[in-house]
């Protein structure tokens, strides 16, 4: 694909010093791996089941398969945007990740990928879906056109009912067979390459609508997390407060703000539990995030990436108890297991739901 050669001359970025190009590139990165990964899975679907319809299906799940990894960054991109005080987070998060897929697709950056106005726009009559589909399909060159080398897409058969539906078409415009020639005329290929677009383009705007969800999602849980912040400020001078001996791991040092984080804490474990309950069923994780919207914003998304898939892999492979998903939690608090474990306790001893002894 276009975007691997790239990323070939692409420098990363400092994503310290940019956090945002850092989730561009990064993105880039993913957006690329996954083309190729569904590539191959598309060639051998096509090697077993010769067929447009076959080809259809491919297309939908390549445009399923980006708007997946495109839902995967933006929680952390639209959080980047609100810390950069960008009045609408959520838009600009959906137009950055727009832009880069995009320049996948090899599509203009005015393109939009979420309005309906994406369903009047002429894309280039080469780009990302229709070097996907050329390439899956092992399309020839026409033989007889030197100078364009236009390719040409194989005559396979419209097995399954309604498939020129599925694609706007009548039953009148089926390509009728050509004695000898196994594969389409280039002209043949151009409207079956523009009909597949056409199909991509409507499974990728309704995906799109999960990524915004997401975004608003996540800005939604950044402003109550901003809320309990300026109530705990407003609390924090009439509350006795405990001049506590530094304890070396950069921990509050108020009484009350240890509660309140104790607080967050036993919200966050319970999630965590349920999390990898279900995530050791065989479930995917992002497949989850709608479900753990909190937990992917405040704690897993805050993860870097290895630590994420060593997270996922934990929970795959054995049974996590509470102080191994203490350890993950207070990593994103800066802190060890142990102390907000403490901070835990403190909490549920003020709350009166201290575990008794027996």
């Amino acid at each position: 694909m276009p975007s691997k050669r790239r990323l070939e001359n692409r420098t990363p970025p400092d994503a310290d010093a940019n956090p945002l190009a850092g989730v561009r590139y990064e993105l880039l990165c993913d957006l690329n791996d996954v083309t190729q990964e569904q590539e191959q899975k598309a060639r051998e679907s096509l090697a077993v089941h010769p067929s447009t319809l076959q080809l259809i299906l491919e297309v939908k799940k390549f445009a399923r398969v980006l708007a997946g990894t495109c839902r995967s960054h933006v929680a952390r991109c639209a959080q980047i945007h609100a810390n950069c005080n960008e009045s609408e987070p959520a838009r600009a998060a959906i137009k950055t990740l727009g832009l880069v897929l995009c320049e996948h697709l090899e599509l203009p950056r005015e393109t939009s990928l979420l309005m309906s106005a994406l369903m009047t726009e002429i894309w280039p009559e080469l780009n990302g879906v229709s070097r996907f589909v050329l390439d899956v399909a092992d399309a020839p060159v026409e033989p007889d056109d030197f100078s364009r080398r236009q390719l040409r897409l194989p005559r396979w058969g419209w097995k399954g009912r309604g498939v020129f539906s599925r694609l706007g078409r009548t039953e009148s415009d089926r390509p009728g067979p050509e004695e000898n020639d196994p594969f389409l005329s280039v002209e043949e290929t151009q409207r079956l390459l523009r009909d597949l677009e056409e199909s991509f383009r409507n499974h990728l705007c309704n995906r799109w609508l999960t990524v915004f969800a997401t975004a608003l999602s996540a800005v939604a849980s950044l402003a109550s997390r901003a809320e309990r912040a300026k109530e705990a400020e407003k609390l924090q001078p009439i509350l006795e407060t405990t001049v506590d001996a530094q304890d070396g791991d950069g921990a509050p040092q108020s009484k009350r703000a240890h509660v309140e984080l104790g607080g967050w804490a036993e919200q966050r474990l319970e999630e965590m539990r349920n999390f990898v309950s279900i995530l050791r069923g065989g479930k995917s994780p992002e497949s989850l995030r709608p479900q753990f919207v909190t937990l992917f914003a405040e704690v897993i998304d805050l993860l870097q990436k290895p630590r994420r898939e060593r997270l996922f892999e934990e929970a795959r492979r054995r049974h996590m108890r509470v102080p191994d998903l203490m350890s993950w939690i207070a990593d994103v608090k800066e802190l060890s297991a142990t102390t907000l474990a403490d901070y835990r306790k403190t909490y549920r001893h003020e709350m009166g739901t201290a575990r008794k002894r027996r």
